[in-house]
């Protein structure tokens, strides 16, 4: 929350409010508001009155006598501080602990969000009601937080190595982002909320008990550091494989850790990538995915942006909204013919993005066609498929039809070097591998070529003179 706190006349002297401190209740005059707003203006305090309490619905973060530790003042124009609102002391830099007064009930959503140097937190026994939800992690984004202190008598809330639980410790709401290394969950813990974790940074790794049964979403998103999540092997819900969440069935693949760097073959028998699973895993360079997988979460893939290789198998019908959007270093792909569907976005904002082949009959896009907005690929189609015109959602599409020619032949010349030709429409990309055995072939690639503007491909491949034989293919690049 950004209002503007103005100093009036009227208005209670700063050092006089900097008695709050010392938990002084302050004096402030019944009628002063805000500036272009309601509300009442004491000091470093913006507060309206309600249900015989006073709400706090901002704080004035550059107020000098303020900063460092603040004890939060437990009365406003004679009335007791009964609510922090939400986004009250949203963006507080120089707060370094809080301590809560004990006439408080009520804590809003990101009440201390984006306050940089908090490092710890004080919650009394008065607090019955804090609101946590996607997007309303009450002390989110603050780096440098690593203990919330609940009152051993509060009903409702209890902490455990700084960790904000619910009284009976089987709720999980909010670990400080300023932990590091790793974090083991308590047994008994069964529910870990939304956004738990989030923007935990410098945390490693999480073990998770056989207890939890519910893990709400974006629970890890913004753990940069996180690299392994590990489940317990008899947890009924979940399963983890290679530091990797999962269902039990290891049907579902869940969540990658944020931290993930390289490539990453998704084990067989995964079914379905799950929403968001690995989105902004910027060190992902690559992904495999086996036959099993028929379903893409929505923005499964997106602003993975250093990844530039993915394989999608003949198996895939369903590619969500998003799912490769913001892949800004992704070259190229191969869509196969099981997929039927577009939605919008699935290669949004691809700005490397120079080709994709179909397998299969053109898919059906959207109804605006937006499926490669902000990228510029040429899309590539197969001989003996349908439905393809000189256009697809905007973008320019071509027959990709290379093929071995027969003429000239196949040369070897003194040197042994093996020359031979392809054909095709002029400037379809092709790639030309290699292997020496086709029982365990290892294909390499040997080149990366254009078919030029007279329809082909002449390669000449001096390598082949060091292998008694050499088997040649052409695919697409990717």
């Amino acid at each position: 929350m950004n209002t503007i706190i103005t100093k009036t006349a009227t208005s209670c002297f700063t050092r006089f409010c900097a008695f709050a401190l010392a938990h002084i209740a302050l004096l402030c005059p019944l009628a002063v508001s805000a500036a272009g707003g309601g509300g009442v203006i004491c000091g470093p305090y913006l507060y309206t009155v309600g249900g015989n309490g006073a709400t706090i619905i901002n704080f004035d973060s550059e107020a000098p006598d303020y900063f460092g530790e603040l004890v939060i003042t437990n009365e406003l124009g004679g009335y007791a501080v009964t609510g922090i609102y939400h986004d009250a002391f949203d963006d507080s830099p120089h707060l370094t602990a809080v301590t809560i007064p004990d006439t408080v009930t009520t804590i809003g959503y990101r009440a201390f969000a984006n306050c940089t140097s908090l490092a710890s937190v004080t919650i009394p026994n008065s607090v019955t009601n804090i609101d946590y939800g996607v997007g309303h992690g009450v002390f989110q984004e603050c780096p440098l937080l690593t203990n919330i202190t609940v009152a051993a008598d509060n009903p409702n809330y209890a902490s455990s190595d700084g960790v904000l639980f619910d009284h009976n410790i089987t709720t999980l709401l909010a670990c400080p982002n300023g932990i590091s290394g790793a974090y083991t969950i308590p047994d008994g813990v069964t529910t870990i909320v939304d956004e738990a974790f989030r923007f935990c940074s410098a945390l490693t790794s999480v073990t998770i008990p056989n207890s939890v049964a519910a893990i709400g979403e974006d629970a890890f998103e913004g753990c940069t550091a996180l690299t392994n999540i590990t489940v317990a092997a008899d947890n009924p819900a979940y399963a983890s494989r290679g530091g990797v969440l999962f269902n039990q069935g290891l049907t579902t693949l869940l969540t990658c850790p944020v931290g993930f760097s390289g490539a990453y073959t998704i084990p067989s028998g995964v079914i379905t990538i799950a929403d968001y699973a690995f989105y902004n895993r910027t060190a992902l360079t690559a992904v495999t995915l086996p036959d099993t997988v028929t379903t893409i979460g929505e923005q499964a893939f997106g602003d993975c942006t250093a990844l530039t290789s993915v394989t999608i198998p003949n198996g895939v019908t369903t590619i969500s909204f998003g799912v490769f959007n913001g892949c800004t270093a992704l070259p190229s792909t191969i869509i196969p013919g099981s997929v039927r569907s577009l939605a919008p976005y699935t290669f949004g904002n691809c700005t490397s993005l120079a080709s994709v082949l179909f397998t299969g009959d053109a898919p059906t896009p959207d109804l605006n066609q937006r499926a490669f907005v902000f990228s510029s690929p040429t899309i590539y189609y197969l001989p003996n498929t349908m439905n393809w015109g000189s256009k697809f959602c905007g973008r320019p599409a071509v027959l990709w039809n290379p093929a071995f020619s027969p003429t000239p032949s196949p040369q070897i010349d003194a040197s042994g070097a093996f020359a031979f030709t392809l054909t095709g429409n002029t400037n379809i990309p092709v790639r030309i591998e290699a292997c020496t055995n086709l029982v365990s072939p290892l294909w390499i690639t040997v080149t990366n070529a254009t078919v030029s503007s007279d329809g082909t491909i002449d390669l000449t491949d001096p390598d082949a003179a060091t292998h008694p034989s050499r088997f040649y293919r052409f695919t697409f690049p990717r």
